[in-house]
Parts: structure tokens; sequence; C-alpha cells
């Protein structure tokens, strides 16, 4: 789980995030409808990506601030 979070912390682990959030967000407005909420979700690693943060950090780190 630490090597997860690890590589997910990174600078890949963050480009991976922002790529895999627009896939999300393409993907629920191409279906549209319940599609969106697809799309909603795909905010998240979005927004984390580019906010460079990471949601299992605390869990896994609780020392570590990022």
């Amino acid at each position: 789980m630490k090597s997860f979070v690890g590589f997910m912390s990174s600078v890949n682990g963050r480009i991976l995030r922002v790529v895999l959030g627009l896939i999300l967000i393409g993907v629920g407005m191409y279906i549209g409808g319940f599609g969106l909420i697809i799309s909603a979700i795909g905010l998240i690693p979005l927004t984390l990506g580019m906010a460079n943060k990471c949601l299992l950090s605390p869990v896994v780190h609780p020392k570590l601030q990022h």
C-alpha cells in the first residue's frame, strides 16, 4: 500500500490522476444522462491531481503533510 501511495504522490502519479479524471469526464459527457455522474466523479482525481494532493497519503503516512 505504501508503494502505491508513494507512486500516486509522485509526478507520474499526479499526471495519471489528471489523465484519469479527464477520461472519466469525457466518457461521462459522451454517455450523457446518468453519465454526468461519472463526469462529476472524474472531477475528484482531476482536482486532486492538479492540487498535488493524495487522499490516501494521510491514512498511510499520518505525519506526512502533502
